[in-house]
């Protein structure tokens, strides 16, 4: 009796142990802002401001806080 479980153990451990697989792949889709668009940005905040008679300058960042576009009216 002793003897057999020894031996059903490390089978039974090795059953259970196996990697479970992921039926998908575990990664995560993020939009990033075009040149384009964060040039149009700048722009027409800028283009607002110049009615509303303000001089202003304009930072465009990325999601990691990095700027992508920086634009400056005549101050």
């Amino acid at each position: 009796m002793h003897n057999s479980k020894l031996f059903i153990f490390p089978i039974l451990a090795a059953v259970f142990a196996q990697p479970v697989q992921a039926e998908e792949a575990m990664t995560i889709s993020t939009k990033r802002i075009t040149l384009e668009t964060a040039t149009r940005v700048a722009q027409a905040a800028i283009t607002q401001c110049r009615k509303e008679g303000v001089q202003i300058a304009v930072t465009v960042v990325d999601r990691g806080g990095h700027p992508q576009v920086v634009m400056r009216d005549v101050l």
